[in-house]
């Protein structure tokens, strides 16, 4: 989980924005079906499209803002 917001934001930049692979990465992350889609849908109401699917490293703002999402999903993230 320690790279969960790494792992998160690079699969939606790695081919555009993909609400499905994303949660399957999620999964795959240790999220269960509940929380991956929890997140995914955070993620489409806090960021605009283009932003998701950008091929740029995310900033801190994106991560803490992805970080926060995911704790309201029920995801337990290691401390900074």
């Amino acid at each position: 989980m320690v790279m969960f917001g790494a792992v998160l934001l690079a699969s939606c930049a790695s081919t555009g924005y993909d609400p499905g692979r994303v949660q399957s990465e999620l999964r795959r992350a240790g999220l269960t079906d509940a929380q991956a889609r929890c997140v995914t849908n955070a993620m489409e109401k806090a960021f605009d499209p283009r932003e998701l699917s950008t091929y740029s490293d995310p900033t801190a703002q994106e991560l803490a803002t992805t970080r926060g999402l995911s704790t309201k999903c029920g995801v337990k993230l290691p401390p900074q």
